[in-house]
């Protein structure tokens, strides 16, 4: 069994990609409103920030994101990495998101 991370920064997508999950044979997910380093340290008022730094990091590349967890089974892997690449895109361009998973070896509750 594997935990599937996704965090993506398109978020007009995430209806379609949770009923294409749905349809894959998802049986559930947690979805987290979270944010990058970057929209935290744009925002940030009491972080010493150098002024290059901030028009570094502009509203463009600080947006909001969403994060997405999945418990799968092992065999579940490759269906789900392609269903979201099919909905997301394949994550090759800079600050499209980001997708991994980590074996779970305990889970209770599932």
């Amino acid at each position: 069994m594997q935990l599937i991370y996704v965090i993506m920064k398109q978020l007009n997508l995430t209806d379609e990609l949770m009923v294409e999950l749905a349809n894959a044979g998802v049986k559930g997910a947690t979805i987290l409103d979270s944010e990058g380093m970057a929209k935290y340290l744009y925002k940030a008022e009491n972080v010493q920030t150098l002024d290059f730094l901030k028009q570094i990091l502009n509203k463009e590349n600080a947006n909001a994101s969403k994060t997405i967890l999945m418990a799968v089974n092992d065999d579940m892997v490759d269906t789900v990495r392609n269903t979201v690449k099919g909905v997301l895109g394949n994550f090759d361009t800079p600050n499209a998101g980001v997708m991994f998973g980590v074996p779970i070896s305990f889970a209770d509750g599932i």
